[in-house]
C-alpha cells in the first residue's frame, strides 16, 4: 500500500498487514505539515493495482461551545415563523460576548412517516426536491453570548413529502476563525398529507393483475399525524407497460 500527496510524490509505503476477519488493515498517516487536497492511495496485489482518492483536509477544533435551541422537536409550515435561540460560550467557561454569528439551513427530502397508518405511502414518487442553503440568522451575540431570532422558514419547491431541515451554526472569533455545529429536525411543509395503501398483488409476481377489481385505501392526516377530513381527494391511476427485451 502506497500513499501519494497531491503532487503525486510517494510519502509513505506499507508492505506488511495482518488479516482481521478476512480483511487486511493498512494504517497510513500524514505529517502534521502535510498539504491538504486530494491524496492517492495505491494498493498492489500481485499483478493488479487499485487506486483510491483520499481527501486530506485541515480541521481546526472548536474553541466555542454552541447550542441552537429551536424549542421544538419538529417544525411545521403552519407554525411559522421559526423562533430560535443561539447560545455560545468559550470552552473554558467564559461568555462569548459580542461575537459575530450566523445560522443557515438546507433542506433534504426524507420519507414521510407518522405514528398511525404506518403501511401507507405519503410521499409523491413523481416529485424530486432540491434546495439551496438559506440564511436564517446573521448578526452578533449579546453580552451573555446569546441571541434570539425569528425566520419564516419555507420550502423552495414542492417536495415529495416531509423534509429534514439541517442547520449549520457558526460563531466567529475576533481573529476570523470560527466554531461550528450541525443539527437537524423534521420539517412538514404541508398542512395535510394524503397516503395510499395498495394491495400486495399477485403473490408469485408481486404485481396487480389487469381485468380484476383492486382495493386502494386512502388516509388523510394533518402534519402532526392526526386524522383529518378533506372535502375532496382526486386519485389518478396509470397503467404502465414495458417489455423486458
Amino acid at each position: 500500500m502506497h500513499l501519494f500527496n497531491p503532487q503525486n510524490q510517494l510519502m509513505q509505503s506499507v508492505t506488511n498487514a495482518k488479516p482481521i476477519g478476512g480483511f487486511y488493515t493498512f494504517k497510513l498517516t500524514t505529517a502534521r505539515d502535510a498539504p491538504t487536497g486530494n491524496w492517492t492511495a495505491k494498493a498492489q496485489l500481485g499483478g493488479s493495482t487499485f487506486t483510491k482518492t483520499v481527501k486530506v483536509e485541515a480541521v481546526a477544533p472548536n474553541h466555542l461551545k454552541l447550542e441552537l435551541d429551536l424549542r421544538k422537536d419538529a417544525l411545521y409550515q403552519d407554525d411559522m415563523p421559526l423562533k430560535g435561540q443561539l447560545n455560545a460560550q468559550w470552552l473554558h467557561g467564559a461568555m462569548a460576548s459580542g461575537l459575530k454569528a450566523d445560522v443557515a439551513v438546507r433542506m433534504e427530502s426524507i420519507p414521510t412517516r407518522f405514528g398511525r397508518n404506518v403501511d401507507f405511502i405519503f410521499d409523491d414518487p413523481a416529485r424530486q426536491f432540491k434546495s439551496e442553503q438559506q440564511t436564517v440568522f446573521e448578526g452578533k451575540l449579546d453580552d451573555k453570548g446569546q441571541v434570539r431570532f425569528e425566520h419564516e422558514l419555507v420550502a423552495e419547491a414542492q417536495s415529495p413529502g416531509a423534509l429534514s431541515a439541517q442547520f449549520t451554526t457558526r460563531v466567529f472569533e475576533e481573529g476570523g476563525a470560527f466554531s461550528s455545529s450541525q443539527s437537524s429536525v423534521p420539517f412538514y411543509p404541508y398542512p395535510h398529507f394524503v397516503g395510499i395503501k395498495m394491495e400486495k398483488g399477485d403473490q408469485s409476481r408481486g404485481m396487480l393483475l389487469t381485468d380484476k377489481p383492486h382495493t386502494i385505501a386512502i388516509a388523510s392526516l394533518d402534519a402532526r399525524g392526526k386524522p383529518v377530513s378533506l372535502p375532496k381527494v382526486e386519485v389518478t391511476i396509470y397503467k404502465i407497460e414495458w417489455k423486458w427485451w
